[in-house]
């Protein structure tokens, strides 16, 4: 009979122990749903971040488009500022 005793302590054992890895997984599913949520919420903080970088590099280009006829017409603007200078004899 002590053996008997033996295997029957051994079986509720596993049975505690099989108890417990169910309740553990059942946890699973939600922190799988709690790190997808997070994954979710980080990709739509990058998108917003890429489209307000988006904008400003917009922005940026269409000033710099402008910026760079500018500086292309200095040189002429210049030499025409200095011949009327010299006309008025300055």
């Amino acid at each position: 009979m002590p053996e008997d005793n033996t295997v029957l302590e051994r079986i509720a054992r596993c049975e505690e122990e099989i108890d417990q890895l169910k309740s553990e997984w059942q946890g699973i599913p939600d922190l799988i749903e709690a790190r997808l949520r997070l994954t979710d919420s980080r990709v739509a903080r990058l998108s917003s971040d890429f489209m307000d970088l988006k904008r400003v590099m917009t922005g940026l280009t269409g000033r710099v488009g402008g910026l760079e006829a500018k500086v292309d017409a200095l040189p002429r603007v210049l030499a025409e500022m200095l011949d009327e200078r010299a006309k008025q004899g300055r």
